[in-house]
């Protein structure tokens, strides 16, 4: 049995110049601005694609599989542009930590459809959650050893668990992003006070001052 995870790596593993596996995604993702996805069937990725039904299936199981691998490249780009804090760049880490969240909160506002359709996959596959929730404990993973560094450098606190705390911050702005974007998608404007005040939570849980 192929596996959503299973899917992810294989399907990274072909040729970037599959022209009919990048055209189903690039449809999913066009559908995916107008349309949530238990509303999209696999019918309409492949008549949007203008490929076959059985060329759907050659790369995918299922939709959720789709969304998955549609999701993983934003995921790859959203981590390494967020590296300048999570790798100790030159620079105040609490305007990196800001700016870091920032700029995660805008790409998931640029592809609400995508977001929402990954979070509801998550929701009712098995599969795709463990993909999802390897992904948030990467993200969880990479906080922890930032803040172990900065620990160890004099700047962070030292009195929490650091998994624990990188763990429940990560978890608390998963949620935030998906109220964001589950607002945006229902055609109501998000405003920024909540991704404001996750800034604020992350900093002042972390760092001994604020800048």
């Amino acid at each position: 049995m192929t596996t959503a995870r299973g899917a992810v790596r294989r399907h990274r593993s072909e040729p970037k110049g599959d022209a009919r596996r990048t055209a189903l995604l690039n449809a999913l993702d066009r559908l995916l601005d107008t349309h949530p996805l238990s509303r999209i069937g696999v019918s309409d990725i492949t008549g949007e694609a203008g490929v076959t039904r059985s060329a759907f299936y050659f790369y995918f199981p299922n939709k959720a599989s789709a969304v998955t691998a549609l999701m993983g490249d934003m995921y790859t780009n959203t981590l390494a542009a967020t590296s300048d804090w999570f790798d100790g760049a030159e620079g105040q880490p609490q305007e990196q930590l800001r700016a870091g969240i920032w700029l995660t909160a805008n790409r998931w506002r640029s592809r609400v459809g995508l977001m929402v359709a990954m979070l509801d996959a998550a929701g009712a596959d098995m599969e795709v959650r463990q993909v999802w929730r390897g992904w948030v404990q990467r993200f969880a993973d990479r906080a922890a050893e930032r803040i172990r560094r900065d620990c160890e450098s004099g700047i962070a606190r030292t009195a929490l668990d650091v998994d624990a705390l990188a763990m429940t911050l990560v978890g608390a702005t998963f949620q935030t992003m998906e109220h964001d974007v589950r607002t945006i998608h229902t055609g109501h404007q998000p405003t920024d006070a909540p991704i404001d005040a996750l800034v604020e939570v992350w900093i002042r849980s972390v760092y001994l001052t604020t800048p």
